[in-house]
């Protein structure tokens, strides 16, 4: 059953991953259950937009349950 809530604060979901991290240049492997827990294709639309939030270009794969992407700043 749905239920009203008085607030919610919705700024904090993106604290629960480390972006910044993760967007540093270097080529990382996100695994489905360790790095995050949602669908795969979720996460991967969701490091889009963290991207774009943070002016860097991402290259990004998905391999079985797994994300690889690598990340640079845009000129």
């Amino acid at each position: 059953m749905a239920e009203k809530l008085k607030m919610f604060d919705f700024k904090n979901l993106s604290k629960k991953y480390d972006f910044d991290k993760w967007f540093d240049g270097s080529v990382w492997k996100l695994t489905r259950g360790s790095d995050y827990e949602c669908q795969t294709r979720s996460m991967g639309v969701g490091l889009y937009k963290a991207a774009k939030q943070r002016d860097v270009r991402l290259k990004i794969r998905e391999v079985d349950d797994c994300i690889v992407l690598q990340a640079e700043k845009k000129q």
